[in-house]
């Protein structure tokens, strides 16, 4: 007898993906330390990603990847970095220009970073390569490149794709393989200027982690095809612009050397300033590595010893150059981060590899890392009362208090946690670095954080300089509501939606970001300074430097100019270091207690006057927008 299934039989015998359950058991460790990097790193780098308005280079390519989106002209800059302007131009097409569309492409880039890490584990090994993708994802030097407009964020990505296919195509070499790792060094170029920098770095780097195989000559066709096939239509947008060719390397090699080799060492203190500010984590891990690969190589795993030593001497001579380099930003900074964070990632995989956790986890060994985080918390304290000054009068209280710090507190757990640590089975040197790892990822991911924080009371973050001041775009906001309030009704074909009928002019000088904001008003007109034809039309509104306002104004004298920051400036201390000072603060407490409390709060004891602008309304609008004026006010 044959039975037939009914539909609620065929439900029983096929339960609906819905219904099945989850086997979190087929779930390593590894693959939750990979999902656990990813969500960090979106956190750090999507967090707050649009608070800060878009600064002068990041508009610049913006208004760039919005003209190719819609036909337009694209400036001398575009040609710089083609691949940048086409990622803004794609990513605007689909979604429309806005700040948040603008930067998704680093953002994506960024994400994307953690990502290539995942090929490299053949070569550094499982531990190593998951360590760099936490590092990648805590780096407060790439996630500020993963939240600005630019060349930096792809340029991390792009040595990282380079790096996986080099590698991946010397172990197992075919003419496919060469041809991709060619496209792939051009898409690297096209990122921009540094991107010549960055491709022999990252190309030594390959060849030595492979053990320097010699390439086959059809290898060196193939890479050479795949190279000028990605150069030659990216860089001509799709055959679009036959003249994009010669101005990509005209323009490329030619700002590489006005910007970056003309002036060789300007500034060199500033790649230091941000790996010991911003950075230390990654310095620490990378002196862990060096320890690891010329003392203690029998922990690190087999085979990684080639890959761990081509990635320190990566790291060396990135830092090198990095500091040679001029100009500033975080994609300069980049070439030294990157292979730190590699080399940091063989230290910290090497350390925790050496661990044996599952004594860790047991009574003895949680008693012993809490008694090690205590020790941490009370030597800090002590630390921060010796550093302090106290006055005469209060002497005698602050010595009473150092000595209870010192005799009850820090003295008893110091022995508390030696007598554990005699208990383990194991060398508890590695457990006391890691729990002092973990103090310095958290500051690491505090400064990460703080990037997106609208607080311009933080002067000291390196990252920052340049950044244009939150201010900024409120008052841009301001003028297209009162534009809206005064000209909604006159709508033409220039302004079909009526409302930017105000006359603006910009002083070319600081044109951007401005430029990129008020983008809808036709009547917007970028002014030389030295040659002020504004027209015949009173302009409504001029945004200038202080010291070219009477010059574009001209004859008008029925405007109110107020001056408001334009960027965040570059601190005293940073731009003219005291060498001598800095070198007597190694050896004072107070100096380095400060030192500790600047990692938080990034406080300067001699903060900059930031760079302003003038935003000069005609007379009877900034009656509106201030309230009733004073001659004095009236040029």
């Amino acid at each position: 007898m044959v039975h037939r299934l009914s539909v609620f039989d065929q439900a029983d015998a096929a339960p609906g993906a819905l219904d099945r359950r989850l086997d979190l058991s087929a779930l390593s460790w590894e693959g939750v330390g990979w999902i656990a990097a990813a969500l960090l790193a979106a956190l750090v780098r999507l967090t707050q990603l649009t608070t800060w308005p878009l600064g002068a280079d990041e508009a610049r390519v913006a208004t760039d990847g919005l003209a190719l989106a819609t036909g337009g002209t694209l400036s001398n800059d575009a040609w710089t970095h083609p691949l940048v302007v086409e990622a803004e131009g794609l990513a605007m097409f689909l979604f429309g220009p806005s700040d948040g569309v603008v930067r998704l492409v680093p953002a994506l880039a960024g994400l994307g970073a953690i990502a290539l890490l995942w090929p490299l584990r053949r070569w550094v090994g499982r531990g190593a390569a998951l360590s760099a993708a936490i590092l990648l994802a805590l780096s407060p030097t790439l996630a500020f490149t993963a939240r600005q407009a630019g060349a930096g964020s792809l340029l991390v990505a792009g040595s990282l794709l380079f790096l996986a296919l080099l590698l991946h195509h010397l172990s197992q070499p075919t003419t496919l393989s060469a041809v991709a790792t060619g496209a792939a060094a051009g898409l690297l170029l096209l990122t921009g200027p540094l991107g010549w920098v960055a491709l022999p770095l990252t190309a030594g780097a390959g060849i030595a982690m492979a053990g320097g195989r010699h390439a086959r000559l059809r290898d060196l066709s193939g890479l050479a095809v795949g190279l000028l096939l990605v150069l030659i239509t990216l860089s001509t947008v799709l055959f679009t612009r036959p003249a994009g060719f010669s101005a990509f390397i005209s323009g490329s090699l030619g700002t590489l050397w006005r910007e970056h080799l003309a002036s060789a060492g300007t500034q060199w203190w500033m790649t230091p300033l941000v790996l010991v500010a911003d950075e230390f984590l990654l310095l620490v891990l990378a002196v862990v590595a060096v320890w690891q690969v010329l003392v203690n190589r029998e922990k690190l795993p087999f085979g990684t010893a080639r890959p761990a030593r081509a990635i320190l001497a990566w790291a060396a001579v990135g830092t090198v150059v990095a500091t040679i380099v001029a100009g500033s930003g975080a994609d300069r900074y980049s070439l030294a981060v990157l292979p730190l964070v590699l080399a940091g990632g063989v230290g910290l995989g090497a350390l925790v590899g050496g661990i044996d956790w599952a004594e860790v986890w047991s009574g003895r060994g949680l008693a012993f890392v809490v008694a090690v985080f205590l020790t941490f918390a009370a030597l800090l304290s002590t630390f921060n009362t010796l550093g302090s000054t106290p006055a005469t009068s209060a002497r005698f209280a602050w010595l009473l208090t150092l000595a209870i710090l010192i005799l009850l507190v820090l003295v008893p757990l110091l022995l508390a946690t030696v007598w554990l640590a005699r208990r383990l089975n194991q060398p508890a040197t590695g457990l006391v670095g890691l729990a002092a790892l973990l103090v310095l990822g958290g500051v690491t991911l505090h400064t990460g954080v703080m990037l997106g924080a609208t607080n311009v009371n933080r002067p000291g973050e390196p990252l920052l300089i340049g950044s244009t001041a939150p201010a900024v775009e409120r008052w841009i906001t301001r003028i297209e509501r009162l534009s809206a309030d005064l000209t909604t009704f006159t709508q033409n074909v220039q302004d079909p939606t009526g409302g930017h009928g105000f006359t603006i002019v910009l002083d070319e000088e600081i044109a951007q970001p401005f430029a990129w904001y008020l983008r809808d008003f036709p009547n917007l007109r970028v002014v030389d300074a030295d040659e002020p034809a504004t027209g015949t039309t009173p302009p409504d509104v001029v945004i200038a430097l202080p010291e070219h306002v009477p010059a574009l104004l001209g004859e008008h004298t029925d405007y109110v100019p107020r001056p408001y920051a334009l960027t965040v400036p570059v601190p005293p201390s940073f731009a003219q270091p005291d060498w001598g000072a800095l070198l007597a603060s190694l050896t004072d407490p107070a100096q380095i207690r400060h030192f500790t409390e600047f990692l938080i709060d990034r406080q300067v004891s001699n903060p900059a006057e930031p760079r302003a602008f003038a935003l000069v309304l005609r007379s009877d609008h900034a009656e509106r927008v201030y309230g009733p004026t004073t001659e004095t006010e009236s040029r």
